[in-house]
C-alpha cells in the first residue's frame, strides 16, 4: 500500500508521460512534444523527421500514409513510449479497482462494527444464546480480513511480472473473491431468512481460499511475484527514486 501511494504521489506518471511524449530534434536537439497522431513532425529549425524511428522523413516520402516503415528494432524510443503509454494505462485501470476495493474494505468494517444489532435480532427470532449467534460475527471478521486482503493483492498485482505464479496467484484471489461475495449476500440477508449452517460453511470456505493465498505468498510468493520487468526498466529509465 506504501508503494502505490508513494506512485500516485510522486513525479513519476508526469514523468513517463514526458519520456513518452517528448523528444528531441535529431538535428538541434530541442524538446518537441508530440501532441498530435501525424508521425510527420517539423521542428523549428525546419528538419522534418519521423516521431517513431527519428530518421529523416525524406526516407519515408513514398508512404503516402504517414507510417513509419523502419523495422522496430531499429526504432530507438518508439518501445519505450508504448511501454511508457501502456503503463499508464494498466495504471488507470488498476485504481479504478483499488478505489472499489478500497470501498468494499469500508463498508466491511462498518458492517462488523455493527454486527451487533444483527446478533441481538437473530437471538431474539431465534430464541437462542451468544454462542449460537457468534456465527454472524465470525463471518462479518471474515469478510473484512478477506477485503483487506484483496485490497492489498491488488496493489501487489500491479507490481508483479506476467507469470505462471502469478496466473495461479490471480486464480485463488478470484476462487478467494466469489466465496466472500457469497458470504457478503448471505450476511444481507433478513434474519428469518438466515440459515447459519449454510454461512458457516461459506465462512469456512472462504478462511480455507484466504489461508492458502497467505501461505502461497509466506512461501515464495515473493520471490516469484516479482516486480514487473516493464516497471522496473520505467523507473531505471526516468531516474526516479520512490523508495
Amino acid at each position: 500500500m506504501e508503494g502505490w501511494d508513494k506512485l500516485n504521489n510522486s513525479k513519476l506518471l508526469s514523468d513517463i508521460w514526458f519520456k513518452a511524449n517528448t523528444k528531441p530534434c535529431p538535428k538541434c536537439n530541442v524538446l518537441i512534444e508530440k501532441t498530435k497522431g501525424n508521425k510527420r513532425i517539423v521542428c523549428r529549425c525546419s528538419y522534418i523527421f519521423c516521431w517513431d524511428c527519428m530518421k529523416d522523413w525524406k526516407m519515408h516520402d513514398e508512404n503516402p500514409h504517414f507510417f513509419c516503415t523502419t523495422p522496430e528494432n531499429e526504432r530507438e524510443s518508439l518501445l519505450e513510449s508504448v511501454k511508457a503509454i501502456d503503463f499508464i494505462e494498466y495504471k488507470n485501470q488498476c485504481s479504478s479497482h483499488l478505489d472499489y476495493h478500497k470501498k468494499l474494505v469500508a463498508q466491511a468494517r462498518k458492517q462488523l462494527a455493527e454486527i451487533h444489532q444483527k446478533i441481538d435480532a437473530y437471538k431474539q427470532y431465534n430464541k437462542c444464546d451468544d454462542i449460537t449467534a457468534e456465527f454472524i460475527r465470525d463471518c462479518a471478521a471474515t469478510l473484512v480480513k478477506c477485503r483487506e486482503f484483496l485490497l492489498n493483492s491488488t496493489i501487489l498485482g500491479f507490481f508483479s511480472k506476467t507469470s505462471k505464479a502469478k496466473e495461479f496467484f490471480d486464480y485463488q484471489q478470484k476462487e478467494l473473491q466469489m466465496s466472500i461475495e457469497y458470504l457478503s449476500k448471505l450476511m444481507e440477508l433478513p434474519t428469518a431468512q438466515i440459515e447459519r449452517m449454510e454461512m458457516m460453511h461459506i465462512n469456512t470456505i472462504s478462511i480455507q481460499h484466504l489461508e492458502k493465498l497467505i501461505k502461497n505468498f509466506a512461501e515464495d510468493g515473493l520471490e516469484r511475484l516479482q516486480e514487473s520487468e516493464q516497471l522496473k526498466q520505467l523507473k531505471n529509465e526516468i531516474t526516479i527514486q520512490w523508495q
